[in-house]
């Protein structure tokens, strides 16, 4: 770990403290990209991130994206693919005293120019499939995996939420409890009820529903996302991969728990900015 200096300027730290980096290419061109951060990451806040890109990972380096205190951005320039196969990008994290990059990832990965053609073309058409005909919009917020522990509930030893309908971390302990919301299409399939015993409810019968989406962004269990239709609240419980080009996922079978009107993410603005 290094050590803050005696002027205000960030220390460059090269040991990677990113537990992913994944590059999408978008239905519209360009590409998104989403991370996240090892789980306790010992580095004073508050996290900022910008996106870079290279031709090759010995390149020079292109800021293209941010700044943004999020999990995802996203690269809108529609490069040539004469410069695709070897062009690599990274996440640059400043915090207070330190500056941080991602290993270089690259967009094409072991893709040929026939896997990217096909991935890009199978995005775009789930894109239109969900928007046009079987999808429901709806607000997905990922859950912080980081941040600055709740002033108001958070255990101090264990970092772990005290109060579940706290308002400061909507029960994450974690203060502002999600990211800023962002819209995500889901096209949803059968449904189920599954008994289970609740600590606080005790036995319960939870509604559970599949749906189909594209695989940007990453989803992960205990995310949000929000009917806007009908305003409901369901938690993100599970994901598999439905539709793959050589081992990266392009679209999701997920799994997702209806939550009780009782629960603290129905007062979560809909419009929610982060915090």
């Amino acid at each position: 770990m290094a050590r803050t200096g005696p002027t205000s300027t960030p220390i460059v730290v090269h040991d990677n403290v990113f537990d992913r980096v994944i590059a999408t290419p978008h239905m519209l061109g360009g590409t998104v990209v989403n991370w996240a951060l090892r789980s306790g990451l010992a580095l004073e806040g508050p996290y900022t991130f910008y996106l870079e890109w290279a031709e090759h990972p010995d390149a020079g380096w292109e800021e293209v994206a941010g700044p943004t205190s999020d999990m995802v951005l996203v690269d809108t320039q529609q490069r040539r693919f004469s410069k695709l196969p070897h062009s690599v990008y990274r996440v640059r994290l400043e915090a207070a005293s330190e500056t941080r990059y991602s290993d270089p990832n690259p967009l094409m990965g072991n893709w040929n120019r026939h896997d990217f053609l096909l991935a890009r073309e199978v995005v775009r058409r789930e894109y239109l499939l969900l928007t046009r005909y079987t999808g429901t919009l709806g607000a997905y917020l990922a859950r912080k995996q980081w941040g600055s522990l709740c002033s108001s509930c958070a255990d101090y030893d264990t970092g772990q939420p005290t109060n579940a309908h706290c308002t400061e971390c909507w029960g994450t302990g974690i203060t502002g409890g999600y990211h800023a919301a962002s819209n995500l299409y889901l096209a949803e399939g059968r449904t189920n009820f599954r008994t289970s015993r609740d600590g606080a409810r005790g036995m319960v019968s939870d509604q559970v529903q599949a749906a189909r989406a594209v695989a940007c962004p990453f989803l992960t269990a205990e995310d949000l996302w929000i009917n806007l239709q009908t305003d409901e609240r369901w938690a993100i419980q599970s994901k598999r991969t439905l539709v793959e080009v050589r081992g990266k996922p392009l679209v999701w079978d997920v799994e997702l728990r209806l939550l009780p009107p009782s629960d603290i993410a129905y007062e979560i603005p809909r419009d929610w900015a982060g915090g």
